[in-house]
């Protein structure tokens, strides 16, 4: 099954970082401080308010290769639905810089009443590599909507029922 929305190389490779050697948030921000009290929706949950972010380090083989920071930026409407705008972005260190600049910002809006995606927007710079991309979920068609703002590409997909982006 082909995937229309991928994620870059250099996230996947931030990802096995951080299950490879520890990520060690710079914030102490710490996942298993936010247990989700028992609420009827499973993810009725937000463990964030708008404005707080949480500064990760990551690091590999004992150096720091890179920087990331997620950020509830704001409540917005979006198409008609209460939404949550969630920033992700990721930068590596000078060092690393050297061989391999990432610059990465992740763009996310999730629906208030239910955390599923509406949409997702990805900005990427890693090397020589570029992506400025936007998906647009419609729930109630299962449809999902791609938008390359580099090539002008355009392509519409089925979405499962529920739908949750990359952040």
């Amino acid at each position: 099954m082909k995937r229309l929305v991928n994620i870059s190389p250099a996230v996947t490779l931030l990802s096995l970082v951080l299950f490879i050697g520890p990520a060690v948030p710079s914030s102490g921000f710490n996942a298993l401080h936010f247990a989700a009290p028992a609420l009827n929706h499973p993810f009725s949950f937000v463990p964030m308010a708008v404005g707080e972010h949480a500064q990760m380090t990551f690091r590999w083989l004992g150096m720091t290769v890179a920087h990331g920071e997620l950020t509830l930026k704001e409540r917005v409407w979006h198409r008609g639905q209460d939404a949550w705008h969630v920033v992700l972005k990721v930068n590596t260190t000078k060092f690393l810089d050297f061989l391999f600049p990432v610059r990465d910002e992740y763009h996310s809006y999730i629906d208030v009443k239910n955390l599923e995606s509406i949409r997702f927007e990805k900005i990427i710079e890693e090397g020589d590599y570029r992506a400025d991309e936007v998906v647009e979920y419609d729930r109630k068609t299962n449809r999902g909507y791609y938008f390359s703002r580099l090539n002008k590409s355009e392509k519409t997909f089925s979405t499962d029922s529920l739908i949750l982006d990359p952040i």
